[in-house]
């Protein structure tokens, strides 16, 4: 990790197959694995967050997330990133991010509009533990140890193992049955439960996992029961807006539509079971049919 002089935040990364499963796409055997769009979307916001506090402002809640991939990023696959910020205004934040491969090729961009209105507690706590490492140590074992506490609380330890299972497991996406009368056509409805992995510190739902969400929902969307392992789709571009917080240990509805009958493109919303709207994206994807 390093940042020059004009800001530019650069990191090393390496989507290991062997370190955490969990970010990176379940595919069919013989399928190089690559990684999962939540996992991008992961990147996009604390790389970008990063270079937020390097500019000297706290952090607060994503406005908005988004990235254009040239190619998939593949397991195992050392990339390079690098964040700036273009403007940090009272309320609000632009910022931008490169991926480059090993060899300095573009792989993709992303943008990331960041709420910087944090509350007067959270900044105080974020000048001490940029001044102070031992208080950002204290500060990350306190926040471990509350997370095991809601583990252990909710018996979630065999939910997910983060080190083994895909991204798909630990989303746990499941396809609500809909009847000939209340379906709509070319909408599909999935449920999901949100838990401690998709979480933030905040205690709701991690913007990246609302991504990760909305892209596992599209890929089922164009695999229907019993042909993912003849088609391979590809999601190029996404960008997710964030209106309120997804409520934790609470079951969301997720919802994909084409925007037209010949589209690529799709709409994904997440719902709470009554109908309120928390996350809306935009998700380009193109399904390849595997001979």
């Amino acid at each position: 990790e390093s940042v020059d002089a004009g800001g530019v935040v650069r990191v090393s990364l390496a989507a290991s197959s062997s370190s955490c499963a969990a970010l990176l796409a379940e595919r069919p055997k013989g399928q190089r694995r690559q990684l999962h769009e939540g996992a991008l979307m992961l990147l996009v916001d604390d790389v970008t967050g990063m270079a937020m506090q390097v500019a000297g402002r706290a952090g607060g809640v994503s406005v908005e997330l988004s990235f254009s991939m040239v190619r998939p990023v593949f397991a195992d696959e050392v990339l390079t990133a690098e964040a700036r910020t273009l403007r940090v205004g009272r309320t609000i934040a632009f910022l931008k991010i490169e991926f480059r491969d090993s060899s300095g090729q573009l792989v993709g961009v992303g943008s990331h509009i960041k709420h910087v209105g944090a509350p007067f507690f959270w900044r105080v706590l974020h000048g001490l533990s940029s001044r102070y490492p031992w208080f950002a140590q204290w500060m990350h074992k306190r926040h471990m140890g509350m997370l095991e506490h809601v583990i252990n609380k909710y018996n979630l330890k065999k939910v997910a193992d983060l080190s083994k299972d895909s991204m798909e497991k630990v989303l746990d996406l499941k396809r609500k049955k809909q009847d000939s009368e209340t379906s709509d056509h070319g909408v599909s409805r999935f449920e999901a439960f949100v838990y401690y992995p998709m979480l933030n510190p905040l205690g709701a739902g991690h913007g990246a996992s609302s991504a990760a969400l909305l892209a596992a929902a599209v890929r089922a969307h164009l695999c229907p029961d019993g042909s993912e392992d003849k088609i391979r789709v590809e999601i190029t571009e996404m960008s997710v807006s964030y209106l309120d917080p997804v409520p934790d240990r609470q079951a969301a509805d997720v919802i994909v539509m084409p925007l037209s009958d010949s589209s690529t493109t799709y709409l994904g919303e997440i719902r709470s079971k009554q109908g309120h709207l928390y996350v809306r994206g935009r998700v380009t994807a193109i399904a390849h049919q595997d001979s």
